[in-house]
């Protein structure tokens, strides 16, 4: 089983030193202490007319991970999780990841907001076909 945490991180401006300088090593600490292969990207992926999928950065977080599904390089049992760049862990105690039987987690925070910058997946047939729909263009049109 393969565990990957990552983070995506293009800034134009100080918030990269301080993403290199503060956040990165702390998040690969955290990786490295519950067996996770820490991945950051660091140039965002573009389409050919040089914009973001579907015109917004938020996509890719979940784009990557489709991509991922699609070469192959995913497995069934597989966990993926995500944190935004912004985010820090604070209590490294416990592995951000679900618990057995269970396939996609995500932040509700303080004010009941669903905040997709925080979420894990584990690979199975169920979440497998939430990537499939989620990048169906035609019910994203509607």
């Amino acid at each position: 089983m393969k565990k990957i945490l990552f983070v995506m991180a293009e800034y134009p401006d100080w918030r990269q030193d301080f993403f290199n300088k503060w956040m990165s090593p702390t998040n690969r600490k955290y990786a490295e202490k519950h067996g996770f292969e820490y991945r950051e990207i660091l140039k965002l992926p573009r389409e050919e007319d040089g914009n973001f999928y579907r015109n917004h950065a938020t996509w890719l977080k979940f784009k990557v991970v489709k991509d991922w599904l699609d070469s192959g390089e995913l497995k069934d049992g597989d966990i993926v999780s995500h944190i935004d760049a912004d985010m820090c862990v604070v209590d490294d105690s416990q592995p951000y990841e679900l618990p057995p039987g269970k396939s996609f987690g995500y932040s509700i925070d303080s004010c009941n907001s669903h905040c997709m910058g925080a979420y894990t997946v584990r690979i199975t047939p169920w979440t497998r076909e939430f990537f499939e729909l989620l990048f169906d263009e035609e019910l994203y049109q509607k």
